[in-house]
């Protein structure tokens, strides 16, 4: 074992340590921007070493084929949840990661990965696939003494620096152009399914799992959601954890209760023509949604109908309940993108003298 300091053109130093047993056994070495993280790197392959060896054999093998192994492995030895987000996390693993001799991983590879999807998922994704990532290699520390140190351990998930994305509302007009659109290219179905989650507020998860028996006809129609199915998971509650209702409007129930002809009280309420259940991609392809749309997500629907209630002068604190948000002040950022009442107000007074000096007969833009 030994630690050699590098002094690369442009003067930065790094220290690279090696590990060397025999003359034929494990060989690994890491590169590190300080000294303290060799020699700790160091010190836990020998403690490794001392403890009962390394499998060189397995250390020398590829991320990608080990992944694929530790998958196997899992399978009825965790929970169903997990199980789904360890597939997620195999299928996300990108060509150059997946090449890489396990033990030559560093955490320079791991941040380099948790940057890459962090410019194409949400934070949560990302936090989910770092969780399952750190599981695999711990496997590879524990059971397979394959190497001697987790290199996603002490990596955190990055914070975005890019802003996040906005809310793209359609107005009243431009969601029923869109559905007509829809219609064309698509089917009355997947129109509905437009109008449906762009009158509602409902979060395409929630949509997923909704069945005929959520539908309720008295005192108010409306939908009564519970659970939500996110795509590649199983059931589970809503985003809050609780239950809520959604009073829907009669060219809305029309919809509701066309989608629910012919099915039993269980089937799924909003499905496709040939009964399928709502997939986003899929969805979006069939319909032409990104087409039509102009660049907006499907998630944007949700925004759609929540601008709908207010500004049809549904209170704030209503609209708070019919959307699940958690807290009212999520529901205002809606208000400050609709403008306010001052706002208005405010707009109002600035016309006033434009209109007084067209009541005298003065030009515009002139004393």
């Amino acid at each position: 074992m030994s630690i050699r300091r590098n002094v690369r053109k442009n003067g930065r130093v790094t220290f690279t340590a090696r590990v060397v047993v025999g003359r034929d056994g494990y060989a690994g070495e890491r590169t590190f921007p300080t000294l303290r993280e060799a020699k700790t790197w160091e010190a836990e392959q020998r403690r490794a070493l001392v403890v009962g060896g390394l499998d060189s054999g397995m250390a020398r093998i590829d991320v990608r084929t080990l992944l694929s192994q530790w998958l196997d492995l899992r399978r009825g030895r965790v929970a169903p949840k997990t199980l789904v987000s360890d597939k997620l996390l195999v299928n996300a693993i990108p060509p150059w990661f997946g090449r890489v001799i396990v033990r030559d991983v560093t955490p320079g590879h791991v941040s380099r990965l948790l940057r890459d999807w962090g410019e194409q998922v949400g934070r949560d994704s990302v936090v989910r696939r770092r969780a399952s990532l750190s599981a695999f290699f711990e496997w590879l520390v524990v059971e397979c003494r394959a190497i001697g140190s987790n290199p996603v351990k002490n990596i955190r998930v990055p914070r975005r620096v890019e802003p996040a994305k906005q809310p793209r509302p359609l107005g009243e007009r431009e969601l029923l152009e869109v559905a007509a659109k829809v219609a064309e290219r698509g089917g009355v179905r997947l129109a509905q399914i437009v109008l449906l989650l762009g009158w509602t507020g409902l979060r395409p998860s929630e949509a997923r799992e909704l069945r005929v028996r959520d539908v309720v006809e008295v005192p108010v129609f409306g939908l009564r959601v519970e659970r939500a199915r996110p795509e590649g998971h199983e059931v589970k509650v809503t985003k809050t954890g609780k239950s809520r209702f959604i009073p829907v409007p009669s060219h809305v129930a029309e919809i509701v209760r066309a989608m629910a002809e012919g099915k039993d009280p269980d089937d799924l309420l909003v499905t496709t023509d040939r009964g399928g259940s709502l997939h986003a991609n899929r969805f979006r392809a069939s319909s032409g949604w990104d087409e039509f749309s102009e660049g907006r997500r499907l998630y944007d629907l949700r925004h759609t109908a929540v601008c709908l209630w207010l500004a049809s002068g549904v209170p704030v604190s209503t609209a708070k309940e019919w959307a699940g948000h958690a807290d009212i002040t999520t529901t205002n950022m809606y208000v400050t993108f609709l403008g306010t009442d001052a706002d208005r107000v405010g707009v109002a007074r600035l016309e006033r003298p434009t209109v007084i000096a067209k009541e005298h007969g003065e030009d515009e833009g002139h004393p």
